[in-house]
């Protein structure tokens, strides 16, 4: 697994074709996971974190993001904030926490993705 971290400012980082951990800190992110099993964390700040294909974890972090899993059995948490989330194609799992701000979901599916509640 590939690490790779961004800095303060913005950042827009792609992983590769294997599984890496992307942690965009401070700023305004735009992360890419690509293929392989993918854990992308944006940080303070308005992120985009996309997963595309693979098992992804996804975590917003402080700030209104938008968060796509793309393919495969995504694991999607926004974080502080209002957020966008997309699961994408598989079974998903939306994740949630007091204090998160008022999320949008937009492509929940009934019997394949699932929402937790967490204290």
């Amino acid at each position: 697994m590939t690490r790779i971290t961004g800095t303060t400012s913005a950042n827009t980082l792609r992983g590769s074709a294997f599984g890496d951990d992307i942690d965009g800190r401070d700023g305004n992110d735009r992360l890419y996971g690509l293929d392989g099993h993918d854990d992308l964390d944006g940080g303070r700040g308005s992120d985009q974190l996309y997963g595309d294909a693979g098992n992804d974890d996804l975590d917003g972090g402080a700030g209104n993001d938008r968060l796509d899993g793309g393919t495969g059995d995504d694991k999607i948490e926004g974080g502080r904030g209002n957020d966008i989330l997309t699961g994408g194609a598989g079974a998903d799992r939306f994740e949630f926490e007091r204090g998160d701000g008022r999320d949008i979901i937009t492509d929940f599916v009934n019997g394949e993705d699932r929402i937790e509640l967490d204290d």
